[in-house]
């Protein structure tokens, strides 16, 4: 019985010693190895690959991930910025909740899929994926106030819908209508393009409300077969 206690101490030794029953000590895997510089590189290759990752990939998370580096990279911006957004919009990407519908009536501009929802990062409306070419029609009736270009949002368009109610559609090829146009709802506006900066097949389609932005999707969507 002493024997056995002995062994079982001597036992114990060799494990706080860190050896197994194999007489080996185990060695814990760290990069302890590397130089400053080289773990720098190494997690910067990490890094790249997510991003690269991101980018050529179509679901919200990525689109986030994407969006919320370029932020952080642009010259004039400001990293602990980026990541709060990026903080706020995985919160939103694991909301399950749909919004209300209580607003006026209104159609999606295509028949698409959502990509990224109001409010992930810093988007101020929702972008919405469809083929390359296809129509993008009016939500709702109103008149076209601005017909416009600039880097971020290519080819875009706002009408004024009434009732302090605004919509802004982005990322056209080519736009079929005009300043002061009226339109209908469901009025053609333009093919979709990849003029905007993150040259994807996506309509940007933004809502304000007495020069605040909104949800789209608290309007009451209705399906195109009620046009």
């Amino acid at each position: 019985m002493q024997r056995n206690d002995k062994w079982e101490q001597d036992w114990d030794d060799e494990l706080r010693r860190g050896r197994g029953r194999s007489g080996r000590k185990r060695r814990n895997f760290s990069f302890d190895f590397l130089s400053k510089v080289q773990k720098q590189t190494v997690l910067a290759v990490l890094l790249l690959f997510v991003v690269l990752s991101a980018k050529y990939s179509h679901d919200a998370a990525s689109v986030l991930i994407f969006k919320t580096f370029q932020v952080a990279l642009a010259p004039t911006n400001d990293y602990s910025v980026a990541l709060n957004q990026l903080t706020r919009g995985i919160m939103g990407v694991e909301k399950t909740v749909p919004a209300a519908q209580t607003g006026p009536d209104a159609i999606m501009p295509v028949q698409g899929t959502v990509v990224v929802k109001f409010g992930i990062g810093s988007s101020r409306g929702v972008d919405l994926a469809a083929p390359l070419g296809t129509v993008v029609v009016a939500p709702m009736a109103g008149t076209v106030t601005v017909v416009g270009n600039d880097a971020d949002r290519g080819l875009y368009v706002k009408i004024d819908h009434g009732a302090g109610l605004v919509s802004l559609l982005a990322n056209f090829a080519q736009l079929e209508v005009r300043q002061g146009q009226k339109v209908d709802k469901g009025s053609a506006l333009g093919m979709l393009g990849l003029t905007a900066s993150y040259k994807r097949p996506w309509v940007h389609w933004e809502v304000w409300r007495a020069n605040t932005p909104i949800d789209p999707q608290s309007l009451n969507i209705l399906p195109l077969s009620r046009l």
